[in-house]
């Protein structure tokens, strides 16, 4: 089996941005995010700052693709 991961860079990105990378509609990546809204906090305009994209790794796992 062999497994292809995307490249993950550490930095602020919108929600459309993350749910791009996690391979899903952004309606769906913010419902994945709701059992976690107390610990990442309120996002400071468009954007989560780094320490809230960590938690979100962190929760969600490093988004890539897997392939057989």
């Amino acid at each position: 089996m062999e497994t292809i991961r995307t490249a993950f860079t550490l930095q602020p990105y919108t929600v459309k941005d993350l749910a791009d990378l996690y391979g899903v509609h952004r309606n769906t990546f913010a419902r994945w995010l709701y059992p976690f809204e107390n610990e990442i906090g309120i996002r400071k305009g468009y954007y989560f700052n780094i320490k809230q994209v960590k938690i979100i790794v962190d929760k969600l796992g490093t988004p890539g693709t897997i392939e057989d």
